[in-house]
C-alpha cells in the first residue's frame, strides 16, 4: 500500500535510489541535500518495507505568456525483486492524482531508456514530446546571425518553456559542475550550461533570463579566448513541436479544464488546436475523473459543454496532449538530470 512515513521517508528514498540507480555519491548528496522534499515524494510499502519510489518535483512553464505549475516525475524506481507486479503503475497513478490536487496543469518525465516511452504511454497516458536540435556554428558566418537564430528558438511566442527559479538554476549549476567537462557561466538572472573538451564546445542550453547581448558576449569571449576552438554547437528546441523523431520528454495533461482555459484565451492558439482536435469531443481519462469533460467548436473557439449527443467523438486524454504538442510548435523542457 501507499503511505507516508515522515520519520524514515528520506532514508527509504535514498536507499531505493542507491539500489536502483548507478549514480555517484556526489550526485546523490546533491539530489537529497538540495532537491529532495518529503512532501513531493511517494513511497509504496510491502510488509513494512519501502519497495517503490517516485518524486513529483515542482517546476513552472511558460505558455501563452502565463507562468503555470507542472510536476516533473523524478526517481521512479522499484526494488528488483518487486518489479513486474504493477507497482509503478500504482505509484504513477497516485502521483497524477496528487499533482492534480496541488494544482499542477500537466506532468513531465524524461525516460532514461527507449522502451520506457512505450511503458509510460500504455500505463498512464504520457506521450512523447519535443525534440532538440544541435545548431552548429560555422566559423566563417556572422556570430550575430548565429546568436539570433539560437535566441529565436528559445523565445518563440507560441512555444512552451520551463521557468527556472533561482534555486533551480543553482541546482543545475551544481549538477553540471559534477559532470566530466561540465561547465556553466552565470549572469544576473540566468546561466548558460556547456561541455568543453579540447577544441570542442557544446552548449547544452540556457536557464533563467539570459539576454541576447549576454549570449553574444559569452560566445565572443569564449571564441576569442580559445583560438584552437574548431567545433561549437548549441542545443536548442527543435523547429517542430511534435516529436515524431527522437523525442526527449513525455508529457501528460493533469488538469484539462485549467489548461484549456489558458489555451482558449489565445485566439491563434485556439485555431491551431482546432486543426488537431475534433469539432466536438468528450475526453476519457482512466485516472483523473475531473478530466472527463466535453468541448465543442463554435467557429471561433472551443467551449466546454455539459450535455452531449452521439456526434461527440470520445478521445483519450493522451490525444489531447498530442494535439497540444502539435499546436505549440516549439518546446523545450530543459531540467537538471535530463
Amino acid at each position: 500500500m501507499i503511505k507516508d512515513n515522515p520519520i524514515s521517508k528520506r532514508e527509504a528514498s535514498e536507499h531505493l535510489w542507491r539500489v536502483c540507480f548507478d549514480d555517484t555519491e556526489s550526485f546523490i548528496r546533491l539530489y537529497f541535500d538540495h532537491i529532495y522534499k518529503d512532501e513531493d515524494t511517494i513511497l509504496l510499502y510491502e510488509d513494512g518495507l519501502a519497495v517503490a519510489h517516485i518524486e513529483m518535483l515542482r517546476y513552472h512553464f511558460v505558455l501563452c505568456g502565463k507562468i503555470l505549475p507542472f510536476g516533473y516525475i523524478s526517481g521512479a524506481c522499484t526494488l528488483p525483486e518487486y518489479r513486474n507486479k504493477g507497482l509503478m503503475k500504482k505509484l504513477l497513478s497516485e502521483a497524477l492524482l496528487q499533482m492534480y490536487g496541488r494544482g499542477d496543469i500537466w506532468s513531465v518525465l524524461i525516460p532514461q531508456e527507449q522502451w520506457l516511452y512505450d511503458y509510460y504511454h500504455r500505463a498512464v497516458s504520457y506521450v512523447p514530446a519535443f525534440s532538440k536540435d544541435a545548431m552548429r556554428y560555422s566559423f566563417d558566418q556572422s556570430l550575430d546571425s548565429f546568436v539570433s537564430s539560437v535566441y529565436d528558438r528559445y523565445t518563440s511566442p507560441c512555444g512552451m518553456y520551463v521557468y527556472h527559479t533561482v534555486d533551480q538554476i543553482k541546482a543545475e549549476e551544481m549538477d553540471y559542475a559534477l559532470a566530466d567537462g561540465g561547465r556553466f557561466y552565470s549572469f544576473d538572472r540566468g546561466s548558460i550550461f556547456y561541455f568543453e573538451d579540447k577544441d570542442r564546445l557544446k552548449i547544452m542550453g540556457m536557464a533563467g533570463n539570459v539576454t541576447r547581448k549576454e549570449l553574444s558576449d559569452f560566445l565572443t569571449y569564449y571564441i576569442n579566448s580559445h583560438p584552437g576552438l574548431r567545433f561549437l554547437s548549441f542545443v536548442c528546441p527543435s523547429e517542430r513541436g511534435e516529436a515524431l523523431k527522437d523525442p526527449v520528454n513525455m508529457i501528460r495533461v493533469v488538469n484539462l479544464e485549467a489548461l484549456m482555459k489558458i489555451i482558449l484565451s489565445d485566439y491563434e492558439f485556439s485555431l491551431r488546436l482546432r486543426a488537431n482536435l475534433p469539432a466536438a469531443f468528450t475526453v476519457d481519462d482512466p485516472i483523473i475523473e475531473a478530466n472527463k469533460l466535453s468541448y465543442s467548436w463554435d467557429g471561433n473557439t472551443y467551449h466546454r459543454v455539459e450535455k452531449t449527443d452521439f456526434s461527440y467523438e470520445i478521445i483519450n486524454i493522451d490525444m489531447v496532449a498530442e494535439a497540444l504538442i502539435r499546436s505549440i510548435g516549439k518546446g523545450f523542457v530543459n531540467l537538471m538530470m535530463d
